[in-house]
């Protein structure tokens, strides 16, 4: 009899186990986004170039663009969606202009892909980017360009001890008139690092930004698929077991803790020593044009980074105060400021852009004469 109850015993345990094991993993695994490029009256190869700029960068993954499409005159309207502004960290709306321009200028590169050609208008007035668009030629798709916005992501991992490719570097140049690359060798690169640490720190323990910050940061696979926006796990590069812990400990009260802000500054930290060069990128100008403008070329850059297997991951505490600004100022001895800091070098694996983008009738209005 006892033999008998012990064997049971110790199958229950052994089922108990499998059963948490097959949690683990049903928990840690790779979850995979499913956006609906769906819009009523509107071509297929439309949709999936309005699909393809959506993979554009935003702050927190707001997706703060909002867009109407008027078929009839092959014409497509850019506004801003006020109610996903980051109204504490981005009062002045810099950084969701700048993710305008991005979405803009990653909607130029699908059209492209699919052979149509565009034409682009930044109006300062309305604070509205029209893009018109006409088929150019029936070529094939350039699945290159498609593979790179396809590729392009943001970056948090610790990167590895390779130096920049000093053809990358000498072609970084012709890329964007307005980057600034600081290396390790360079004096500025030491002196604008603790500036950023500092940076950091200070909006790590700003209740209010962390606060706003934990609005968009998602706490399970469910949630990602409901709300199609925001920082996930994978978003912050978050997988297998390191994902399982995240999401079995972490939560919207956790992140506002004083135990998850220091985490934060040390993991930031680790990740700023590890940037094998800072791109600044200067401002040109406060409008809704020069931003929008500032968004574009900060795309085309990117997607050259990205060509080049470099990974970039903007750091935008230090360019949302002011006496940042002006240090930054002091330290590169110049007067006009900076719009954008990336952090750039080579990670052991190249990772891919996680895809967690809305549905396109979400915030795509189908505009009918």
């Amino acid at each position: 009899m006892k033999t008998h109850y012990l064997l049971l015993i110790c199958g229950i345990l052994i089922s108990a186990v499998c059963a948490f094991i097959a949690y683990i993993e049903f928990i840690a695994s790779e979850f995979t986004p499913k956006t609906s490029k769906n819009l009523e009256g509107i071509d297929d190869r439309i949709q999936n170039v309005l699909y393809y700029a959506s993979l554009a960068p935003s702050s927190h993954n707001a997706q703060m663009w909002k867009v109407r499409i008027n078929p009839s005159i092959n014409a497509i309207y850019i506004t801003l969606d006020d109610s996903r502004t980051l109204k504490v960290i981005d009062k002045k709306n810099r950084e969701s202009y700048i993710s305008i321009g991005c979405y803009v200028k990653a909607l130029e590169m699908a059209f492209k892909a699919f052979n149509y050609k565009t034409i682009t208008n930044i109006q300062e007035d309305s604070k509205q980017v029209l893009v018109t668009f006409s088929k150019e030629n029936t070529g094939d798709i350039n699945h290159d360009i498609l593979d790179s916005l396809t590729k392009r992501h943001s970056d948090k991992q610790i990167f590895s001890d390779r130096m920049l490719d000093k053809d990358l570097v000498t072609k970084l140049s012709a890329v964007s008139d307005n980057a600034i690359l600081l290396q390790k060798s360079d004096k500025s690169y030491n002196d604008l690092k603790p500036l950023i640490k500092d940076a950091v720190k200070r909006q790590t323990y700003d209740k209010m930004a962390v606060a706003e910050l934990a609005s968009y940061m998602r706490f399970s696979d469910d949630e990602s698929k409901e709300k199609q926006d925001g920082l996930d796990a994978e978003q912050l590069g978050l997988r297998g077991l390191k994902k399982f812990f995240y999401y079995l400990f972490v939560n919207s009260s956790t992140v506002l803790t004083e135990t998850f802000s220091k985490q934060t500054v040390s993991i930031i930290n680790k990740q700023i020593d590890s940037a094998q060069a800072f791109v600044l990128l200067e401002s040109y100008g406060d409008d809704f044009k020069s931003k929008v403008i500032q968004g574009m070329e900060l795309m085309e850059l990117w997607m050259f980074l990205t060509d080049n297997n470099v990974e970039v991951h903007p750091i935008s505490a230090p360019v949302e105060y002011k006496d940042s600004i002006n240090r930054i100022n002091k330290i590169l001895n110049k007067h006009t400021d900076t719009d954008m800091i990336l952090r750039v070098g080579y990670a052991e694996k190249y990772l891919q852009n996680h895809r967690l983008r809305r549905d396109l009738d979400k915030y795509i209005e189908v505009v009918k004469d």
